[in-house]
């Protein structure tokens, strides 16, 4: 096994904002505030090429149903949302017909649940698709997103998304309840299904539960089994946080396109 330590000092903006006041303060108690709103870091078009997809699910009915698919590529934790389903009222059975047609367009696929929404997963599974449950850490899975949307000069952001889609609105407007204080922070629970959907199939990447490349995100997870150290050859300015522990296994090879 070979470990590879990065600094942290990226990250340390998002983790330490207010530094000795322990407030969370970046932009008004926004979320993901390093979303970029107007320029072309996170919102753009990729065409790949791809090679395996994990789609986020939020199931509702008072509220939106959401599936956000991301396009992920082996050796790389990089993803690239390229399609959405984002409807109110939708039933289970109508759900899981989207989701068969979306299983059909883009494969391999892997769809990640809400926990709490058990049926729905039990759903998805008995119409031969592959569902798994989503972790449901949402402070752990905040600060995953954040460190995908983090980008600079010489760094792309893990996390991107194709234009046009209603779920990208949600990163301009979820916030920290009373501006976040240090230690209690809780997202305001409205408007949050695509991004809690993204949620899901980020932690399901940089966990490396899809078997293909992952990590053990802030020591919370052990790390997977197998994984790929050659993803990282080409990209050594891009950047992952501390523990991170990547296995050579010949069955997988990276791809040499940079990021």
């Amino acid at each position: 096994m070979t470990e590879i330590t990065v600094a942290m000092d990226d990250l340390v903006m998002i983790f330490m904002i207010g530094g000795l006041v322990g407030m969370w303060v970046a932009f008004g108690g926004a979320i993901y505030f390093m979303f970029d709103v107007k320029g072309s870091t996170h919102v753009r078009h990729d065409p790949g090429p791809w090679d395996y997809y994990v789609a986020g699910v939020d199931a509702g009915f008072d509220h939106p149903t959401v599936l956000r698919v991301h396009a992920c590529r082996l050796g790389s934790m990089r993803s690239h949302v390229v399609a959405e389903y984002n409807e109110r009222g939708t039933t289970s059975p109508e759900f899981v017909a989207h989701c068969k047609v979306a299983a059909e367009q883009y494969g391999p696929i892997t769809f990640v649940y809400d926990p709490s929404a058990a049926d729905l997963g039990q759903q998805l599974i008995v119409a031969g698709l592959d569902a798994r449950k989503a972790n449901h850490d949402v402070l752990p899975g905040i600060r995953c997103v954040q460190a995908s949307l983090v980008y600079s000069d010489d760094k792309a952001p893990l996390m991107t998304m194709e234009p046009n889609m209603k779920g990208n609105l949600e990163y301009t407007t979820y916030k920290w309840r009373d501006g976040g204080v240090a230690g209690v922070e809780k997202p305001v629970k409205i408007d949050d299904d695509a991004v809690d959907a993204d949620r899901y199939a980020r932690m399901y990447i940089m966990e490396g539960r899809s078997g293909y490349v992952g990590m053990s995100y802030l020591g919370e997870r052990p790390t997977p089994q197998r994984n790929i150290e050659s993803a990282w050859a080409d990209d050594v300015e891009h950047e992952v946080p501390e523990r991170v522990a990547l296995m050579d296994d010949p069955m997988w090879a990276s791809s040499d396109e940079r990021w």
